[in-house]
Formats: structure tokens, C-alpha cells, sequence
């Protein structure tokens, strides 16, 4: 392959990395959505897992350190960041992620709230919350190189953010995603988080 061909072999699978994230990050903030909807409709947990399970939202997988791990830590980040556990979910499946509803405003876009994300291959981020016409709008990446930061480092993330004080990172890819005992290794230690589960 001559430098040039090399090149835009570079170029196109950069992009295709960043659409495939991207893509990823739109389904996790639909499925974050479709998660709360539910959540405000069920009239208790064992309808909440009922409903889920219907629409194939159901946060079931055969890796239950991973799964005890990432609802520890996301109760741990939504303690910090003052969100309520029933505007908080996360999905383990091909990708783990997980969904916090703000209750801060971005300052930049009055009048919108905003989610805070996470994936195991971009992290943190913040997004406004759109219509579901409307593609979501990430106002910024936490980046940096843990994917899962303490909460008290996505706290001033998000801090950050609402201000209007951070400037947007692009989006980071982590390759922790490729290895799932060593994310359910990091995350052990949050398993005995106190607080429920989080949805």
C-alpha cells in the first residue's frame, strides 16, 4: 500500500470510528430516554422490570460482577452530582452504558436539560436533551485516560459544563471495551455502594 493509499486508509477508519461511537452514543441517550419514560409510568419496581423486559430494556447479563460493579458506581456518580436514582439507569449488553438525568440547565441553551452519559468506549459526557426528532447535541467529553473516573472528577466535569466554563473535548475511544473482566475489575470496588439499584 503506497503512503497515500495508507493515508486515507487512516482517514476512513478514523471516521468510521468516530461515526460507530457516535452511533453508539445516540442509541445509549434514546435508550437512556425510553429507560426514564418507563420508569415515570410503572407503578413499582417488580412493573418497572416488566415493562423493561418488554421492550428489551432489561438489565439482566450473565456477567454479574460487571453488572454489581457499573450500579455501584453509577450510584456513586449520581450521589455526587445530586441526581435522584429514578432519573438514573444503565444497560449492559453489547456495550455498557448508563444515563443520568441532570437537573441543571446548560447556560449556552436556557430552557434545555441536560443527561449525563457514559459508555465503556467514550466515557463521560454531557448532552441537551432534544425531541426524538431531533439528534442529541454533546456539549462535551470528559476524555482524559480512566474510563471510569472518581465521582468527584465527573462531578467537576459536569460542573464545569453547565457553567459554560469547559470548552467541548472531541470524543475519546477507550479500549476497555474490549476486555470486560478488566472493567469488572475496575468497577468492583463501587459493588457495595450503598443506595439500591439503580434502575
Amino acid at each position: 500500500m503506497n503512503r497515500v493509499t495508507t493515508g486515507a486508509f487512516r482517514h476512513g477508519h478514523g471516521e468510521f470510528a468516530r461515526a460507530r461511537a457516535q452511533a453508539e452514543l445516540d442509541a445509549t441517550i434514546m435508550r437512556g430516554r425510553a429507560v426514564r419514560t418507563v420508569s415515570e409510568q410503572a407503578v413499582d419496581d417488580a412493573d418497572l422490570q416488566s415493562l423493561l423486559s418488554m421492550l428489551g430494556l432489561d438489565q439482566t447479563d450473565g456477567t454479574a460482577t460487571l453488572r454489581r460493579g457499573l450500579a455501584g458506581y453509577i450510584r456513586a456518580v449520581a450521589a455526587t452530582v445530586r441526581v435522584p436514582p429514578e432519573a438514573t439507569g444503565f444497560e449492559i449488553s453489547d456495550t455498557a452504558t448508563a444515563y443520568l438525568g441532570l437537573t441543571e440547565r446548560w447556560v449556552m441553551r436556557p430552557g434545555r436539560d441536560l443527561m449525563l452519559i457514559w459508555t465503556e468506549r467514550q466515557g463521560w459526557s454531557v448532552a441537551v436533551e432534544t425531541d426524538p426528532t431531533e439528534l442529541p447535541v454533546v456539549v462535551g467529553y470528559l476524555g482524559g485516560d480512566d474510563v471510569v473516573p472518581d465521582p468527584y472528577t465527573v462531578s467537576r466535569f459536569v460542573t464545569g459544563v453547565v457553567s459554560g466554563r469547559r470548552a467541548p473535548v472531541s470524543c475519546p475511544l477507550f479500549s476497555v471495551g474490549n476486555n470486560r473482566d478488566d472493567l469488572a475489575q475496575r468497577l468492583d470496588r463501587y459493588a457495595n455502594e450503598p443506595g439500591g439499584d439503580v434502575r
